[in-house]
């Protein structure tokens, strides 16, 4: 089985080559990584971040006793995982001051990158890998975050012998100076030249059909380096390139092989019939359930389509995405409790049309209302 991962993409911009800006710039994706950048924030007065994914969210929360500025192409921020009520409802959090107590992690030892290791990836980042880690600048008496909105950074000037030995150009015309540059800008599956051009690929991943299978016959691939543009549209399922599924993935693949060579159907162990994905984002859980941003949705399969949202302040924000009486995705966002029924609502496809406008309503009690 084929399961070599994927390489972050690396920042290719004017200057970014130069081996001064190479000094200053820490592209995350692996374990080795973050402990290179927790060595620099130890002489770090301003930090700027490119990306809006994942790690960008995480970075830009937990990063703490310096500067911070945060440049992302979208009009606001978590573009792939959260809409914009979400983003705006998670910015909010960090103005509350209840918040900021979940920041520090424990302290871990550094561990100083082998030189053997330069030029190789280390472990992938799980979902818990800013859980122990404590990534602190220089004391900064203002600690603070600046969101840029719909800019990409066009150039990277290393200045030596000056206050602040990088100046990034921005597209909207703006100068930032900063000490580091953190770049997290996505990833982009490994390749593989052991079969050729043998295998059936797109957007560079190797595709796979519903049981793990290649275009060549006994060869399996799972994880990150895998496409599965084949598998069924009707499915509330789809592929974010995720540690998480990735896993899921590795374990269904073993099934695969070991059912294949006892002449056994594997169906049984698959389960990617509903996307599902919980991590947190500024201090807030976040939980993503299928179809929650009308991924898959053709032009003509948004008729019927409705969207229902619920706004508590300081506590939740929750979001429904309907079809035909059905709920099909959704976005909750800190302590709403509902995570389990309506998870529950999206794998059986229950008929909610009864419901449907009061399913937010707190006096409706949900829970017994479909026990």
């Amino acid at each position: 089985s084929i399961c070599i991962g994927s390489s972050p993409n690396n920042l290719n911009i004017i200057g970014s080559g130069n081996p001064a800006v190479q000094n200053r710039l820490i592209t995350i994706r692996d374990t080795t990584s973050v402990e290179a950048l927790k060595l620099k924030l130890s002489s770090c007065r301003r930090i700027a971040i490119i990306g809006n994914g994942g790690i960008s969210l995480e970075l830009a929360y937990r990063i703490s006793n310096c500067e911070k500025i945060w440049i992302v192409r979208d009009e606001f921020i978590g573009h792939p995982f959260l809409d914009s009520a979400a983003s705006k409802f998670v910015i909010d959090s960090l103005h509350r001051d209840d918040m900021h107590n979940e920041r520090q992690g424990g302290q871990i030892q550094f561990i100083s990158p082998d030189s053997n290791r330069l030029n190789t990836y280390g472990p992938a980042l799980g979902p818990y890998w800013l859980q122990k880690q404590d990534l602190k600048g220089v004391h900064h008496p203002e600690e603070e975050l600046q969101i840029i909105y719909q800019s990409t950074v066009e150039q990277v000037v290393a200045r030596e012998n000056h206050e602040w030995p990088l100046c990034l150009v921005l597209s909207n015309g703006q100068n930032i100076e900063c000490d580091f540059l953190v770049s997290a800008i996505g990833v982009s599956p490994n390749t593989i030249d052991t079969y050729g051009d043998k295998l059936e690929t797109s957007d560079g991943g190797i595709i796979i059909d519903e049981q793990m299978r290649t275009s060549l016959c006994d060869v399996y691939a799972a994880g990150d380096v895998v496409s599965c543009k084949n598998w069924s549209t009707n499915s509330l399922w789809f592929q974010m390139r995720l540690w998480t599924q990735a896993r899921q993935m590795g374990y269904y693949c073993g099934r695969c092989i070991a059912s294949h060579l006892t002449k056994a159907d594997p169906s049984i162990y698959f389960n990617f019939d509903c996307f599902t994905h919980c991590t947190n984002f500024f201090g807030r859980k976040i939980v993503l359930l299928g179809l929650y941003n009308l991924q898959k949705q053709q032009n003509n399969q948004t008729r019927d389509l409705e969207i229902q949202a619920r706004v508590k302040a300081d506590q939740d924000y929750v979001k429904l995405v309907i079809q035909d009486d059905r709920v099909i995705g959704a976005i909750l966002v800190g302590d709403s409790g509902l995570e389990e029924t309506i998870e529950n609502l999206i794998h059986d496809q229950t008929d909610i049309g009864p419901i449907k406008h009061q399913l937010l309503d707190e006096t409706v009690d949900i829970d017994e209302y479909f026990d």
